[in-house]
């Protein structure tokens, strides 16, 4: 009756030390997480939108549709914010590479007007 006693507890021992060992892991990777938050997103992200750009470009005689997705998840070491803008219109061949220069000129004045580049 004592060998499995001691059996019992030289088993229980471990059993435990690994458990206190999973909580204190669990728990601290709980504490390091971030939370997006309305904070965590940029001035750009809540204000941007090519649509302005995209109308400009697209056919009158076409219909056209813009279509925003956004979001946010949790990480350890930052919180990656994401925007995703879907164009649906029509556009003559030649107005892609144009159309592109826009909106990258667009993007950067929007970041240069909320102060997150500088102007060269």
């Amino acid at each position: 009756m004592k060998f499995q006693w001691k059996i019992l507890i030289s088993l229980s021992v471990p059993v435990c030390a690994t458990f206190t060992v999973v909580v204190c892991l669990a728990i601290l990777n709980q504490h390091r997480t971030l939370y997006p938050t309305p904070n965590s997103v940029s001035v750009f992200l809540k204000s941007y939108t090519p649509q302005h750009v995209i109308e400009s470009f697209g056919s009158s005689q076409y219909g056209s549709e813009l279509v925003e997705i956004g979001g946010a998840s949790t990480e350890r070491r930052f919180i990656p914010n994401r925007r995703e803008f879907n164009p649906d219109f029509a556009i003559r061949s030649e107005n892609r590479i144009p159309l592109m220069d826009a909106l990258s000129d667009d993007i950067y004045a929007q970041l240069v007007d909320n102060g997150a580049l500088d102007q060269p």
